[in-house]
């Protein structure tokens, strides 16, 4: 059996892991990166969403935050793939240029958005 304590350390894991994959997000520069670093806090956050055995709801909640968050994640794997068939760049610097260069290719980027 886990007792309290044992509970209380998982738990400040966790949020170390949501702050660690925030930091991992602000110094991402590709897409890889960003979508490796959005996962990592995401996946920590279904857990602490349904952290709580005894509760029906937190259980549903975090049911409901994975199918959300499942969708969400294809949409964005999606933007990313039209980005990169447009641009033939993961780089953000480079898809910029891409940005500015190829006018049409702002209505793709509006969907990873």
């Amino acid at each position: 059996m886990l007792d309290h304590r044992t509970l209380h350390r998982s738990g400040s894991l966790l949020i170390l892991l949501v702050i660690l994959g925030n930091l991992l997000l602000i110094g991402s520069t590709n897409l890889i990166s960003i979508y490796l670093a959005l996962q990592m806090q995401t996946l920590c956050m279904f857990i602490l969403v349904a952290y709580n055995k005894n509760s029906l709801l937190s259980a549903e909640a975090g049911l409901k935050y994975f199918v959300l968050g499942a969708l969400s994640s294809g949409l964005f794997l999606f933007g990313c793939a039209l980005i990169y068939g447009s641009t033939g760049e993961l780089e953000l610097q480079f898809i910029r240029i891409g940005i500015i260069s190829y006018g049409a290719l702002a209505g793709k980027c509006l969907i990873t958005i």
